[in-house]
């Protein structure tokens, strides 16, 4: 029996300004409804004690669509989220359920009884954390197995998957996922920054397994080698005090722009108007009550992003970032945690424009092959549609 129906489950809705886990479901609702003949319906949880409506309009870039609301409480209740799905009126036997996130593992053994097929999506960190909440390894890993697939990010990721128990045969690992819009030309001037100067752009949040001192340590070297850099970092987070002040302290704050977080359109204004982008990640150990686990950069989005504007990059080797660029080819692989290393390669882009510039155009053709929303979303429907 064909497979005809997708119900995509998201724990939150995609937002206006997409970000985070929500990015692949707003992408894959377009794709489904644009480029497929799949029947969608969306269903996400409210904390809502009552509802005065069980259906919101949703506006997924030029896509109309309805989500149908459940309670939270309903979700944990694996009979009671079944039934809901049931009353959508679709066939279970021709019916893909897309699990953006993993919270309804508790109901994947139900769904399966009922006859649904099932798919999630894993970033990798969020294995962990929901080990950790799960308190029983083996009972978390049971209930994944319940899933016909699991799609994972990077071959990191993969691999952390199979060191708790998952079953190398559900995992199937789709990277990447950005928009491709190639270089297109911007006035430094329009975002207050100098034209003269070579550029370094880092997106993401300011925490510590961004690694983002050590990127403010490479920074201080090619100032030191007479280099004028400009960083600029796009995004918020607890450390961006305490990044002013190390950058202070290496006497570099005249180069260094934090501009917060933006919307997605004017942080591809910086991806266009600079020179390289510089993923500084590293993997962070934590322990919290005795469960020990890494957390790091499983994928990278915004290197993603970054090639799909025509940038070469400059990335560390940890998690899976050096999984997203071709070391040499779109981007250069350096140590994670090695200022002097990450200073040297990017000073040999800032001394070689030739190399930038062939570099740039070889990530852009590699986004667009590999790392763009067409090429990741129709393997997630090839996959889906083979299901049946």
């Amino acid at each position: 029996m064909a497979i005809r129906n997708v119900v995509l489950y998201s724990q939150t809705l995609p937002p206006v300004h997409v970000g985070g886990i929500e990015t692949n479901a707003f992408y894959l609702v377009q794709y489904l409804s644009g480029k497929t003949s799949l029947n969608l319906s969306i269903v996400t949880a409210t904390k809502r004690k009552f509802l005065l409506r069980s259906t919101l309009p949703l506006q997924y870039g030029n896509v109309r669509c309805k989500a149908h609301l459940v309670r939270k409480k309903v979700t944990k209740d694996p009979a009671r989220i079944t039934a809901y799905l049931d009353a959508l009126g679709f066939k279970p036997q021709e019916t893909v359920v897309y699990h953006n996130s993993l919270d309804l593992y508790k109901s994947y053994a139900a769904l399966k009884a009922r006859g649904y097929h099932q798919v999630a999506r894993s970033g990798g960190n969020d294995l962990s954390f929901l080990q950790k909440n799960a308190g029983d390894t083996r009972s978390f890993c049971t209930a994944l197995a319940q899933l016909d697939r699991l799609f994972v990010n990077s071959d990191y990721s993969r691999l952390r998957a199979e060191s708790i128990g998952l079953s190398t045969a559900t995992l199937h690992v789709v990277k990447g996922g950005c928009e491709v819009v190639g270089r297109q030309p911007m006035q430094r001037e329009q975002l207050g920054l100098p034209a003269d100067r070579p550029l370094i752009v880092s997106c993401g949040r300011l925490v510590d397994f961004k690694g983002l001192d050590d990127a403010l340590s490479a920074i201080a070297i090619l100032k030191k080698r007479g280099k004028r850099p400009l960083f600029v970092m796009v995004g918020e987070g607890a450390l961006e005090a305490d990044l002013k002040q190390y950058a202070a302290e290496l006497g570099i704050d005249s180069c260094c722009h934090f501009v917060g977080k933006l919307e997605p359109a004017r942080v591809f204004d910086y991806y266009h108007s600079a020179d390289i982008y510089l993923s500084s990640s590293k993997e962070v150990v934590r322990n919290i009550d005795g469960f020990r686990y890494t957390h790091t950069e499983t994928m990278g989005r915004s290197i993603c992003e970054a090639q799909g504007c025509g940038l070469p990059v400059v990335t560390t080797d940890a998690g899976g970032a050096p999984e997203m660029v071709l070391d040499g080819k779109t981007g250069l692989v350096v140590p994670q945690g090695n200022a002097d290393a990450m200073a040297v390669a990017l000073a040999s882009l800032i001394d070689d424009a030739r190399a930038r510039r062939a570099m740039g155009e070889a990530a852009l053709q590699y986004a667009r092959q590999q790392l763009g929303w067409d090429a990741v979303l129709g393997q997630y429907v090839k996959v889906m549609t083979s299901l049946a």
